[in-house]
């Protein structure tokens, strides 16, 4: 009988793997909805303490941390083209993305001097998040200024499928800050336009989603070559395998970059506050830290999330992406620090 088994039948519970890509038995979880709450501390209490055990946590729930500015999304269709071929930037040169001079965010991290270096070629960036609409599935579309943007082995840990499809909307928005296609005389520019994006879906389509299949997703970006983890979630609780996944990162060289959280008070949120990861806070057009952002010792460093209070007139305060939203190819403002930890992402990518 195999470690997995015998503990299983101690508990009477069966272990179960969170994915199939996982490595046999790493990470498992468990239904323990027919033990009472006494029994199910037990078993945590026990497990934590088991020689066989690495670590063992409650399966807590984790969220988006950014949302859509209340403002008309503006359609794929009605953004101005400017040329349908990609010519690549020149030296000093800005992108001819009709919509990169609403791109206020860019400036303000000196991406076209940044670009005169680096654009982030054979740089792997996973988007642990909603998933990307990068290729259809039903009637959700792809993203059109995704289409030169290149991705690999995406995975859905919801459905268990190699697919990482997008009925949010979120994780599109993120992987755009960070390779949009960009110079190809569409919608806006990216930070590391040529980087490889790898989707990994954990969230669902209401933006919420657990920490076995986040860490799962953790994993197997650390294992098929990931150099940077995007992570624009999170929760207000420590868990123990999230811990443990952010750390086997960590040691095989991963870069993973969180979003703080949008609290509007002192304490970062996890995963962003461990210090394995660089934990991102908000800053709107001027520079100063977002309303809404998280903000405490843990913060590694500032970017732009947008800065759009409640009430407010001007649109151009927030970061702007193209995503999917209602089924349709879209371009919006978005704001949290979930839009300003796919910018340290890209810098990381760079």
């Amino acid at each position: 009988m195999s470690t997995i088994d015998a503990l299983g039948a101690q508990w009477d519970v069966r272990f179960v793997p969170d994915a199939p890509e996982v490595i046999a038995e790493r990470l498992m979880r468990v239904d323990v909805r027919k033990l009472d709450g006494a029994a199910r501390e037990r078993l945590l209490d026990d497990l934590r303490h088991d020689w066989r055990v690495e670590a063992a946590d409650l399966n807590d729930t984790y969220r988006v941390q950014g949302e859509r500015l209340p403002i008309p999304s503006i359609p794929a269709a009605d953004i101005d083209r400017v040329t349908s071929r990609d010519v690549g930037l020149r030296l000093g040169m800005t992108p001819n993305d009709p919509r990169y001079k609403e791109q206020w965010n860019f400036p303000l991290i000196g991406m076209e001097q940044a670009w005169e270096k680096a654009t982030g070629k054979g740089a792997v960036v996973a988007v642990i998040d909603t998933g990307c609409a990068f290729q259809r599935e039903g009637d959700i579309p792809v993203a059109s200024d995704l289409k030169q943007t290149k991705f690999t082995k995406p995975y859905d840990f919801l459905s268990k499928r190699a697919k990482a499809y997008d009925d949010h909307g979120h994780g599109t928005h993120v992987a755009g800050t960070i390779a949009q296609s960009t110079n190809n005389g569409h919608g806006v520019a990216g930070i590391a336009y040529d980087a490889t994006i790898m989707p990994l879906k954990v969230l669902s389509a209401q933006g919420s989603g657990t920490v076995a299949d986040i860490a799962a997703a953790i994993y197997y970006a650390a294992d098929n070559g990931a150099n940077v983890i995007n992570m624009s979630l999170g929760g207000p609780r420590s868990n123990a395998e999230m811990r443990k996944a952010c750390t086997y990162a960590s040691q095989k060289g991963v870069t993973i970059v969180c979003a703080a959280g949008n609290s509007a008070r002192q304490g970062v949120g996890y995963p962003a506050a461990y210090p394995e990861c660089i934990a991102v806070s908000s800053v709107g057009p001027e520079g100063n830290l977002a309303f809404y952002s998280s903000w405490g010792a843990e913060i590694a460093i500032a970017a732009p999330g947008g800065d759009y209070p409640q009430g407010s007139s001007d649109r151009s305060r927030g970061i702007l992406q193209n995503t999917v939203f209602q089924k349709k190819d879209v371009f919006e403002f978005w704001q949290g620090t979930s839009m300003a930890s796919p910018h340290v992402a890209g810098v990381a990518a760079l």
